[in-house]
């Protein structure tokens, strides 16, 4: 069975289904930043449960991020957070790399490997 990656080349808000995101670059730089989501609350009882996915909590970053032009760049985005593609005029390549394990871990309890 064929495993779909994803892939993005056009500017936008995506949610994200990997821990990192490979920028592949022509000659304009690319900018980015991360929107964080909440993956999990505590309800008024005091148990946890499982966020809608779509709340989001801020900017993962302080300040946008530019990956220069003609370059290949990973960089972390956390499964099921938002990639947001502010600027790329000049042709590019986001692929989903690595596993979503890794990104929630913390959440999920798993000892990232």
């Amino acid at each position: 069975m064929a495993t779909t990656i994803q892939v993005v080349n056009t500017v936008g808000n995506v949610a994200w289904t990997t821990d990192k995101v490979k920028f592949s670059t022509t000659l304009s730089n690319v900018t980015f930043q991360v929107s964080a989501v909440q993956l999990t609350y505590n309800q008024s009882n005091g148990t946890p449960a499982n966020a809608t996915m779509t709340t989001p909590v801020g900017n993962l970053y302080a300040n946008a991020i530019a990956v220069p032009g003609n370059s290949v760049q990973t960089y972390y985005v956390g499964a099921g957070n938002y990639l947001n593609i502010l600027t790329g005029a000049g042709g590019f390549t986001a692929e989903a790399v690595g596993t979503a394990s890794s990104a929630t871990a913390a959440v999920n309890g798993i000892s990232p490997s």
